[in-house]
Formats: C-alpha cells, structure tokens, sequence
C-alpha cells in the first residue's frame, strides 16, 4: 500500500467557532519551511483539507520572515540573509508549490510571499503593537522568550552542529532578540493579514500556545486582528507504506548552509 496522509482531526479556537461556520471566512495557510509538514504528500493533504472546506485560500510563502535562520552560520549582514532567505523561498515555491498551479489558476487559491507586506506602514505598525506588548506583559514576555529559544535551538546552525554543542548556551544569548523578533513578526503578520479579511490560520499543530491567550482576547494591548483571528489545526495521520524519519529538515538545514 503507498504511503499517504489524512486529515485525522481537527480544532477551532476560539469557541464557539466551528468547522462548519467558519467555511465562507478566508483562510491562510502559513509555511513554515522548517516544519516537514509543509513539504510532499503532507502538504498535498494540507491543501486537499483547505480545498474542500474553504472558497478562498492564501498560501503565504514566508521567506523574509527566515532570514532569522542564518544566525550563528557564518558573520551574515541582514541585507545578504534576506537574500539568502528569498533565495531558499524560490526553490520552496518552485519544488513544493508548483504542483498546486491548478488552483492557483482557478483563483480559488492565491500564493503570496511575505515580502509583499512586511515593508508596508499597517505590517510596522502591528510589529508594534507586538513589541509593546512583548515589553509590558511579563507573561507575555516569558512565553516568546521560551518559544523563541525553541526556534534558535532549531536553527541549521545548531542542528548542523555548526556551532559546537558546549557554545549552545553563548549561542542562545547572543541571538536572543532575533528569536524573539522571528516571533513577534510571525504574531504582526497573522494581525495584519486577519485585518486585511484572512482571519482563518490554519496549521497543521500547534504554533504556540500563547497564540490561542491572543485570539482568545486575554491581553487587550493585542493588535486587534489577533482577537478578529480563528486558528484552524488540523492533526495529520500516516495511512499505508512503511514509517520513516522525514529527510525535508535535513534538506532545508542543508539549503540554508550551501546558500
């Protein structure tokens, strides 16, 4: 039997938001070019799902949010990881997206790449927002520092083990403030875009738990389009072939280091 995938459940938050009432909003699927899920037939079925629940999709290919990755590879000016990060997002697109032409053609789905927000005035002004609450919330603050750790922990540099094992916790100190920028300007993304009438967010898991606290409205200073939005997860089973530790993180380690 060949190897596929299913959706095996689901979840809408905040309550009492369903499946079923939520099918005529506009939905994003966010990429995520380290997590496997966003590559092959996971993919494939995470876009069947949004197909047949959803009238109007946006894929947003998020390339200038992973400039962040390249800390800790080699001494890289921002201008240059930006470049190196769009450079990755063209292969993702072209690899991974090209397939879903078809939809894109029906206009039912529409690809988008975050560069074409994250230089205008309404991306900076939720940015702030973000960074004001991040600065006056103790909890709020404890939480993306936690979650921003994960990511730097994450990052090619340490699971490529470019930076050896006993500089992990230097590391992690020196590039603080890009983990927790990469975080803030996911949150300011996801508030500019459910402004913008794409209030759906759906993910294959969990993002991080602090974005359920924002939707749910437990921090006022939120920017507004956090407590408009609906986060939609979707749990993916393996149905068929034979169980195998997924290759695509090594492959997006690798590309981010041979860039």
């Amino acid at each position: 039997m060949s190897r596929h995938y299913i959706v095996n459940g689901y979840s809408v938050t905040p309550s009492p938001h369903t499946l079923k009432n939520i099918r005529d909003k506009f939905a994003v699927i966010y990429i995520s070019f380290a997590n496997p899920k966003f590559y092959g037939r996971k993919m494939e079925t995470i876009v069947n799902f949004a197909n047949e629940n959803f009238d109007n999709v946006m894929i947003l290919s998020s390339g200038q949010l992973y400039r962040h990755s390249y800390v800790g590879i080699q001494p890289v000016e921002s201008d240059l990881a930006t470049g190196l990060a769009l450079a990755y997002e063209r292969r993702y697109i072209r690899e991974e997206l090209t397939k879903f032409q078809p939809l894109f053609d029906s206009g039912k789905f529409q690809l988008r790449r975050w560069v074409e927000f994250c230089y205008s005035a309404e991306f900076a002004a939720e940015e702030k927002k973000m960074r004001r609450l991040y600065e006056s919330s103790p909890s709020v603050r404890a939480e993306i520092d936690e979650f921003s750790q994960s990511f730097l922990l994450n990052t090619p540099a340490l699971k490529r083990q470019i930076i050896p094992p006993t500089q992990t916790s230097n590391f992690l100190k020196l590039n603080k403030e890009s983990g927790i920028q990469f975080i803030l300007e996911e949150l300011a993304m996801m508030a500019l875009l459910a402004e913008n009438g794409y209030p759906v967010i759906l993910y294959p898991g969990t993002i991080f738990s602090l974005l359920g606290d924002l939707i749910a409205g437990k921090y006022p200073l939120a920017p507004e389009g956090l407590r408009k939005s609906i986060q939609l997860t979707v749990d993916l089973k393996r149905m068929g072939g034979v169980a195998r530790k997924s290759s695509r993180l090594k492959h997006y380690h690798a590309a981010i280091i041979n860039s």
